[in-house]
């Protein structure tokens, strides 16, 4: 967390290099965390649910989004269902 600090600050007017150098130190710090564990696939779960919200930032364009009801709505019921989808296959199925 220090070096990110340290790097945003370092690149605060240079947003493609400050993006780029918090990319290195996660996969620098999971790499690190993965060598000699048994368990190190949580390392690289870790790794790519970071990468998630940075590759969204990065390529968010700074608009609103539509103003459509029927995103917000279609989301909104979406995102609770497909939850109680997966509790219902690891429940019932696996």
């Amino acid at each position: 967390a220090v070096l990110w600090v340290f790097f945003a600050y370092i690149f605060r007017d240079k947003p493609k290099a400050k993006w780029i150098s918090f990319v290195i130190i996660a996969l620098i710090k999971n790499l690190f965390l993965m060598v000699g564990n048994d368990e190190w696939y949580i390392y690289l779960y870790q790794f790519g649910a970071l990468m998630v919200p940075l590759l969204l930032i990065y390529v968010y364009n700074g608009k609103k989004g539509s103003p459509a009801g029927i995103h917000k709505w279609f989301f909104y019921i979406f995102y609770p269902a497909h939850l109680l989808l997966l509790w219902a296959l690891f429940k019932f199925v696996f």
